[in-house]
């Protein structure tokens, strides 16, 4: 009887832990060149905020006593579909193709010159 209320609680307890709400944001600007800033918060903590220069890199996150990485990725993806977020903490390692969001576009390069830059803002929610 009492392994079985112990198993219980232990049981609860880990899978209370382990799904926190995880809410990210990303904007992304591209045309003559691409950045990628992403903000993550898990359990309602900011655990990683960063800016990428370029298509794809790393995030940086808080170094706390949990182990915490992030990666964003638009290199794959349209602008459309929105970033790859890859993100890991001592509870699992997760990786969401795509977010909902809205982009503004424009003639960035003026004139008759035909060049077209966007910004782009993106939201998702997972576990919550």
């Amino acid at each position: 009887m009492q392994f079985s209320t112990f198993f219980a609680t232990t049981l609860t307890l880990f899978t209370a832990g382990s799904f926190a709400c995880v809410k990210i944001t990303a904007s992304v600007s591209s045309g003559l060149s691409t950045t990628v800033e992403v903000t993550i918060n898990d359990n309602g903590v900011q655990t990683c905020k960063g800016l990428v220069k370029g298509c794809a890199g790393v995030i940086p996150c808080n170094t706390s006593q949990r182990w915490y990485w992030a990666y964003a990725d638009t290199c794959h993806n349209s602008l459309n579909m929105g970033p790859t977020i890859q993100y890991q903490t001592d509870h699992g390692k997760w990786e969401w193709k795509g977010m909902s969001g809205n982009c503004d576009s424009w003639n960035c390069c003026g004139g008759n010159i035909p060049c077209v830059c966007r910004n782009c803002w993106y939201t998702r929610q997972e576990f919550c």
